[in-house]
């Protein structure tokens, strides 16, 4: 974005492994990177916004379900549960979601499929931080496209253009 001469006001990122989140501050040092779970409400709360005008996430492709498998890992990897209720709990907190808006989203994280990959939460998350008007950009492999529990955010990808 920077590299075509985009001079955004703000830009941040945040980051679950500090390692990565040293490169990110290195490569990007206009940046301001949170470090922690983007699935943790005290860190969308540390956002220095609310509301993006852009949103852009290239969502982690992985089943959360093996981070169990991670306990060895230098940061602490949230658990199913943890990064369900997490985000119902950031949703409620962002001011971009009206009342009904909150509804619908609450009702989108509650019922994607415990199968589902770390992306379909992501895309939840980062759909809220998109303010009335602003753009969300995502990297999405074409395999996942059609993926049966991809439906919902297929669902709400569709709801988000008509609107």
């Amino acid at each position: 974005m920077l590299e075509i001469g985009a001079k955004p006001k703000l830009v941040v990122g945040v980051e679950i492994d500090a390692l990565a989140l040293g490169v990110c501050q290195s490569r990007l040092p206009v940046a301001s990177c949170l470090l922690g779970s983007a699935f943790d409400p005290d860190v969308i709360s540390r956002l220095p916004a609310q509301g993006w005008d852009l949103v852009i996430a290239n969502p982690p492709y992985v089943r959360y379900q093996s981070f169990s498998d991670k306990a060895d890992t230098a940061h602490a990897l949230p658990s199913a549960m943890q990064i369900r209720t997490g985000l119902l709990q950031s949703l409620q907190r962002l001011p971009a979601l009206d009342d009904e808006d909150k509804q619908i989203f609450a009702h989108l994280v509650s019922g994607y499929s415990g199968l589902s990959d770390l992306a379909v939460p992501s895309m939840i998350l980062c759909a809220g931080l998109v303010k009335q008007g602003g753009r969300l950009a995502l990297v999405v492999p074409e395999s996942w496209l059609s993926r049966d529990y991809a439906t919902i955010v297929h669902y709400f990808a569709v709801s988000l253009v008509r609107h």
